[in-house]
């Protein structure tokens, strides 16, 4: 059935194409798209080079022992649940908002939502990681332990699982301060700092991983994920806004710190 289907829409879809060719270059000679083309094609490559990190973690992670590449598919899955819940959906939710305050020069406003959503992220990130560094072994039996998923494979789960969840902070971050960048038109410098600390992510990978196996590997994505915490921080002193990052970095540190303390 598909192929028949393949064969009798691709001379019409030929034939569609050939007829927007022309409307498709009146696009491009367009002001506004062109625009869109500088913002879009930053963001492709900081999407490619997340692939090639994967891509190039598994193959350390392969090299490494049996099934260290399984237990760091699993371990990042644990993680990425969280994200996905939290850290995406409040990057996501706040973007329209910091675009408007950006366009409308309201940084003062800009900053406040920057930071209340920084704080958000620390009260979910910060108990969620003491957590499950403390039953991350437990978590990982209820929602992985089988037949085939046996004792060994919990212990190797967990092994990479307790260093990918203590970057979960910088991690999720990190998605707020890109929207914070996104909010501005500026998609260069997230996609600058991401192929730097891919750099970094993959020569720590390699010298950890004959040592520490998947948590070697586990933790150089967490100490490259602080690193570029640390770039996008940067970055963001060095753009056009009035936002005063000391300021924000002094409010969020210490709410996190009432956080630990009074966990």
């Amino acid at each position: 059935m598909a192929p028949a289907k393949c064969c009798f829409s691709s001379p019409l879809c030929c034939a569609q194409a050939f007829r927007l060719l022309i409307p498709f270059r009146r696009c491009v000679q367009n002001a506004g798209a062109r625009k869109i083309l500088r913002l879009i094609v930053p963001t492709l490559i900081g999407t490619a080079v997340y692939q090639i990190n994967d891509l190039v973690s598994t193959a350390l992670a392969t090299y490494s022992g049996v099934g260290v590449a399984a237990s760091l598919q699993y371990s990042i899955r644990l993680q990425e649940l969280i994200l996905g819940i939290f850290a995406v959906s409040v990057g996501t939710v706040i973007l329209p908002d910091l675009s408007a305050h950006a366009v409308n020069k309201q940084w003062e406003v800009f900053q406040k939502l920057l930071l209340n959503a920084t704080k958000i992220i620390a009260l979910v990130t910060v108990p969620a990681t003491i957590f499950l560094l403390c039953s991350g072994e437990h978590v990982i039996i209820l929602v992985y332990k089988s037949r085939r998923f046996t004792d060994e494979s919990v212990r190797l789960t967990l092994q990479a699982f307790q260093w990918h969840i203590a970057g979960l902070f910088f991690i999720a971050l990190n998605r707020i301060l890109t929207s914070a960048f996104y909010a501005q038109s500026d998609t260069k410098r997230p996609t600058i700092a991401g192929i730097a600390c891919f750099g970094i992510n993959i020569v720590l990978a390699a010298a950890l991983a004959s040592i520490m196996q998947g948590g070697g590997i586990a933790l150089a994505l967490t100490a490259a994920s602080a690193v570029n915490t640390g770039l996008l921080l940067y970055f963001l002193t060095k753009s056009d806004s009035m936002i005063d990052v000391r300021t924000l970095l002094v409010s969020a540190t210490g709410f996190t710190v009432k956080i630990l303390l009074f966990r």
